[in-house]
């Protein structure tokens, strides 16, 4: 791995999988072309040994409620299925006031 400038742009050349990998950063700042490189590497590692990123939603609410069943509260799961989905994640925001509307009343056991 070496950082050189050419002119006043700063490239990166290195070694990987056999092959030989020279690029510009098309930066000038010699802290940003170090950052690009390792970048760099680390993309074509993750390629190479195909790893991939974790997607945030992987499964709808209804599913994710479905799966999670056996293992919460009856109320919890009678609170999920009430509330519209918006309001589970937050982008309304749930207040102690706003709760009567959402209130179910459980047989006593």
């Amino acid at each position: 791995m070496s950082l050189y400038k050419r002119g006043r742009v700063w490239w990166y050349h290195f070694r990987f999988a056999g092959q030989e990998i020279q690029e510009s950063t098309r930066s000038k700042s010699k802290t940003i072309a170090r950052d690009a490189e390792r970048a760099r590497r680390r993309t074509l590692e993750q390629d190479f040994n195909r790893i991939e990123k974790r997607r945030a939603a992987q499964y709808s609410p209804e599913t994710w409620l479905a799966s999670k069943k056996a293992h919460l509260a009856p109320r919890s799961v009678a609170i999920a299925q009430a509330t519209p989905f918006s309001e589970r994640c937050g982008s309304v925001t749930f207040e102690a006031r706003m709760s009567r509307a959402y209130r179910i009343d459980f047989p006593r056991q």
